[in-house]
């Protein structure tokens, strides 16, 4: 006997809702997903390459991590883990299930929503620290 009822109740049936594919069941849902499929590869494929090599510049010119190159590479880290939940979004978009379990549904909204503000945080951050550099210029002699 099952006493995790709701472990296997998720087996039954698709209770999830992913606002990308739930409102494109017609004809032309095997070519839409088609298009998304090689629009969501592009964007992965181009946001990994951007990302590492951007980050590879940064961490290879400075020697001295300073608080902007750390901000920086944090965007850098946050938008690869953002990214790295594309393929699995692009398996649900073909299956129009969620198969990979309880679990893995929770770590990938976990990592969307904490890569997400992560990012918020550290552009906040960035925010803040060009106030203070603004706040603590002091003006040229004439």
């Amino acid at each position: 006997m099952d006493t995790h009822h709701h472990t296997h109740f998720l087996h039954l049936r698709n209770l999830s809702y992913f606002s990308f594919f739930s409102g494109a069941h017609n004809l032309d849902y095997v070519a839409i997903t088609i298009f998304e499929t090689l629009v969501i590869t592009v964007v992965f494929l181009v946001s990994v390459a951007a990302n590492v090599g951007a980050a590879t510049l940064l961490t290879w010119e400075r020697r001295h991590l300073s608080n902007k190159t750390i901000l920086t590479l944090n965007l850098f880290v946050a938008d690869l883990l953002f990214v790295s939940m594309i393929p699995l979004i692009v398996a649900v978009r073909w299956t129009v299930s969620w198969t990979l379990g309880f679990t893995a549904c929770h770590i990938v909204l976990y990592v969307i929503c904490m890569s997400g503000c992560v990012t918020i945080t550290t552009l906040a951050s960035i925010s803040v620290e060009r106030v203070l550099a603004i706040f603590s210029c002091r003006p040229c002699p004439p």
